[in-house]
C-alpha cells in the first residue's frame, strides 16, 4: 500500500470549549473515559509550558475538583 494511505488525517485542536464539554461531561463508556484522559493530558502539557512548576495529570485534576467543590460549597453557603 502507499504510505500516504496508511496515515489517518489529523484532528484540529480542542477548542477551549470542546475542552469544557470533554472534561465535565457525566458520561462514564470507554471513548468518553479516552477522551477526557487526552484532555487532560493537553491540560497539563498547555499547563506545564507557562508554569515553573512541573504538575502531574493527576495533580492539576485534584486541584481542579477541589476549586469546584469549594466553588460549589460557597455559593450554596450564600444562597442560606
Amino acid at each position: 500500500m502507499n504510505e500516504k494511505q496508511d496515515k489517518r488525517c489529523r484532528a484540529p485542536n480542542y477548542s477551549q470549549e470542546e475542552k469544557m464539554h470533554v472534561i465535565e461531561n457525566k458520561t462514564t463508556d470507554a471513548v468518553t473515559w479516552h477522551q477526557k484522559e487526552e484532555a487532560w493530558k493537553e491540560v497539563t502539557i498547555k499547563f506545564n509550558a507557562s508554569s515553573l512548576v512541573k504538575r502531574s495529570v493527576a495533580s492539576i485534576k485534584n486541584f481542579y475538583e477541589n476549586q469546584k467543590r469549594n466553588c460549589h460549597k460557597k455559593a450554596s453557603e450564600e444562597r442560606i
